[in-house]
């Protein structure tokens, strides 16, 4: 129909700036509360150039998500970015920020697992272990529940994390439930910081 268009892409548009805007006031807020709980720290490096930017970047990727585990990891991100002696680089703290951008929850999830499969096992009994026939690629689509017809999605998900260089490369070797588990850690250094700089710091829980 002649003159629907713009309507409704006004319509559109509104409502999806006034759910965005909302989302990022509700994450200033909750920044704002863990920040009260480390203001001593943060009094020191508010009006640092680094730090604004960091900010910066965070809320913008805030503004653009609805996912609250994505905005939850740009609030820690911040909070962790206050703590002089564990806080990343500039460069990578930036970097990091552009990952969660990138991500969907399902990367987070992913990441997470491979980062220690045995605490994975531990806490739930119920995930069905590996066998013999089982390799590190496969180990994370088992655990976490994935179904055969999501698997193209899943092996692109673990495909941006080993981009990102976030993730090792998970190969089709079969190795023994004990060989792919225990005292494995599937992600990079890089991956291990970024999962540390996205997590509720200590002084926050």
């Amino acid at each position: 129909m002649p003159g629907i268009g713009l309507p409704l892409a006004d319509l559109i548009g509104s409502k999806i700036r006034k759910e965005y805007e909302e989302n990022l006031e509700r994450w200033f807020n909750d920044l704002a509360s863990g920040l009260q709980l480390v203001q001593d720290r943060f009094e020191k490096i508010y009006e640092e150039p680094e730090f604004l930017e960091t900010v910066a970047a965070a809320a913008e990727a805030a503004r653009k998500t609805a996912h609250q585990e994505k905005l939850e990891a740009l609030k820690n991100a911040i909070l962790n970015t206050v703590d002089h002696d564990t806080r990343p680089d500039e460069d990578l703290r930036l970097r990091f920020i552009n990952y969660v951008n990138q991500m969907v929850p399902d990367h987070l999830r992913i990441l997470t697992f491979y980062d220690d499969p045995q605490k994975q096992f531990d806490e739930d009994p119920a995930i069905e272990r590996p066998n013999e026939m089982t390799t590190s690629q496969q180990i994370g689509f088992i655990a976490l529940g994935w179904l055969e017809d999501q698997r193209p999605k899943y092996l692109r998900l673990v495909e941006d994390l080993t981009t990102w260089r976030l993730l090792g490369v998970l190969d089709s070797t079969m190795g023994t439930s004990e060989g792919l588990i225990n005292g494995r850690h599937y992600t990079t250094v890089d991956g291990r910081s970024f999962l540390k700089y996205i997590e509720t710091p200590s002084k926050t829980r």
